[in-house]
């Protein structure tokens, strides 16, 4: 990737009071070759300390500039945690039909074309060169709402947000036909774009249940793609019976690349109430349980805390009828989940750990540790063995502080991501009331597919590469399965997948912890050995993966993409380092370096047990 300091500043609607954020040169980001060796040696690790060390210095001098050059550019628009630069206010554009939309792209021939929707990537996929007044960036906030709705489908304009699309629905006594992803906000266009997903084998992704797309493409011509009016489109050449059609599956998850969408129309499904049970177990039961979990269960998601290697697991079916909290939502208003009354403390102690680290970390404090600046790190707390089969004390409870309406919460948002896993209790309720509860907190987010056969190997060399990395993370592996999609540019379009999931949370002052990005990469190149591909919406190094390779239909989408677009207008800068021309000599070298270690955690049912144990 190309070297370049990101210049940030705060998120729209954040106020002018609070410390911007910032990013780092991504060509800073550390490679730390993962070998055959289990344990580093004395010399290798006073090394990659010597190394760690010079990085941060050099990060902590990009943060500061980058923070102060931010305070400068309030004429700048940034994604959503003010992390990455979008577009100078002055270049985005906001058509209010689909027909003024048609004529803004046929007047601007020559620059740069983007769709921005919540801002909630990560990477710059839809930012425009802020230098070329010829680009511009569509903002389509006036096409949002419900167009129309039968007994089994519904149209929506692409800026409606899923929380929107949700209580729509919902009003109608529908719901989608999949699980939602944790974050509401999200427009429903950009959540299919992007291959937006949440969890269970029994669905996919939101651009699954698309039945057909209204698109103004690159030329500025309107298209229907997909259904029985679907736009017939000369020279495509694609083979096949419709080879004349634009191929609805290419348009679902495309990164606004093939033109902007200007309608939505899903499949729904009769509104159901569903309970989630949660449990806590170890990294041993997560083994040999996950995939009778999602083989029997509809929405399956997990939470792995490598530092104590206990697993939060929520399992979510259709409620029985007949039990009491199914009767007792029925009786409520239904604004909220019924919780049971018994709850679990069996994550405490887990939690409080890895809030004393994000509080160190993110520079904040949190109501059950000292201050921020006395915290210690993970690093230097964490030393403990796998959690032991016998019973150990009851943890205690975690305080809470009083809010102004009578919530409660922590300090600051982060901590509540986390302190949600404490005193757990079941749910019941609708599937968005239990899993649509994401906290949107700034943050580098960053999650990885591996094919469904894989998932076991890849968890024990992340947990190899964690109990070698002490401390490098302040949140848990996140586990989601999605079933086979048929979405073209899917990770799961060959098979069902496993997505593993990691963040690192930002500071009130816009910093990370300095190894933040190196472990994002060292991660991803472990995962990436297993056949992992990323999420198109979140942070991912583009030269660690074989993207020709891994999608059989990925150059089917090229030859489509050339053709709508010849002059690659609506390819973003950043997008072509993964699209159209690009250097290929990267990939295999660091995959010849990383794919002999990984051998001993494929193909070996038996020894996943034991090996957990270790």
């Amino acid at each position: 990737m190309n070297s370049q300091l990101v210049v940030v500043e705060r998120p729209v609607g954040v106020a002018a009071s609070t410390p911007n954020s910032t990013a780092l040169p991504k060509s800073c980001s550390l490679i730390l070759p993962y070998t055959a060796s289990t344990t580093l040696t004395r010399k290798a690790s006073r090394k990659h300390n010597q190394h760690s060390s010079r990085k941060a210095q050099t990060s902590t001098t990009n943060v500061a500039l980058a923070t102060a050059t931010a305070s400068t550019t309030p004429s700048v628009l940034h994604n959503w945690s003010g992390i990455n630069a979008i577009a100078k206010r002055s270049q985005i554009h906001t058509p209010e039909t689909e027909a003024q939309l048609s004529t803004l792209i046929k007047q601007h021939p020559a620059g740069k074309v983007c769709v921005i929707g919540s801002a909630l990537s990560y990477e710059r996929i839809a930012s425009i060169p802020l230098a070329d007044q010829s680009a511009i960036l569509v903002d389509l906030r006036h096409m949002e709402g419900l167009r129309r709705i039968t007994d089994s489908t519904a149209v929506f304009g692409p800026a409606t947000t899923i929380d929107s699309v949700i209580r729509i629905l919902g009003e109608h006594g529908r719901m989608l036909p999949c699980s939602p992803g944790v974050i509401g906000i999200q427009t429903l266009a950009g959540s299919i774009s992007t291959g937006t997903h949440g969890q269970g084998l029994f669905q996919a992704s939101y651009a699954d249940i698309v039945v057909s797309l209204r698109v103004v493409l690159p030329s500025g011509e309107i298209a229907i793609v997909g259904g029985p009016n679907a736009t017939q489109h000369p020279n495509l050449n694609l083979g096949g019976d419709d080879d004349d059609k634009l191929p609805l599956h290419a348009f679902a998850t495309s990164c606004g690349m093939l033109g902007c969408i200007t309608e939505v129309e899903i499949r729904t499904a009769p509104r159901r109430i569903f309970s989630c049970t949660k449990l806590t177990c170890d990294l041993t039961d997560l083994l040999q349980s996950y995939d009778k979990w999602n083989d029997t269960v509809e929405f399956v998601k997990v939470w792995w805390f490598p530092e104590t290697d206990q697993v939060h697991v929520w399992l979510t079916d259709p409620a029985d009828e007949t039990s009491a909290p199914y009767q007792d939502f029925i009786r409520s208003d239904k604004k909220k989940p019924v919780e049971a009354d018994v709850a679990s403390s069996a994550l405490n102690d887990t939690v409080h750990l890895y809030c004393t680290a994000m509080s160190h970390d993110t520079k904040s404090s949190h109501p059950s540790s000292p201050s921020a600046s006395s915290s210690p790190s993970i690093t230097s707390v964490s030393a403990l063995p796998s959690p032991p089969a016998s019973p150990q004390p009851q943890p205690q409870a975690l305080p809470s502080i009083p809010q102004p309406d009578g919530a409660t919460s922590s300090i600051a948002p982060q901590f509540r991501t986390v302190r949600r896993f404490a005193d757990a209790r079941d749910l019941t309720g609708y599937q968005e009331q239990i899993l649509t509860k994401g906290i949107p907190v700034p943050q580098v987010n960053c999650e990885i597919a591996v094919p469904i056969s894989q998932w076991r190997g890849a968890t024990l060399a992340l947990r190899e590469w964690a109990m070698n990395n002490k401390g490098r993370l302040h949140y848990p592996f996140i586990y989601r399965a999605t079933g086979k999609s048929q979405a073209w540019l899917n990770p799961g379009y060959t098979e069902a997948v496993v997505y593993i999931g990691l963040l690192v949370y930002l500071a009130p002052d816009g910093t990370i912890r300095p190894d933040g990005l190196d472990t994002m990469r060292e991660v991803q190149a472990i995962l990436a050995t297993f056949g992992g591909l990323p999420h198109w919406g979140k942070h991912f190094v583009p030269e660690l993966y074989d993207f020709s390779r891994a999608f059989p239909k990925w150059t089917e989408f090229e030859n489509l993409r050339a053709s709508l677009d010849p002059n690659n207008r609506f390819l973003s800068p950043w997008l072509a380092s993964v699209f159209g021309p690009r250097n290929k000599s990267i990939r295999p070298a660091i995959a010849a370096s990383l794919s002999p270690h990984h051998q001993q955690y494929q193909h070996q049912p038996h020894q996943i047990a034991l090996a957990a144990r270790l």
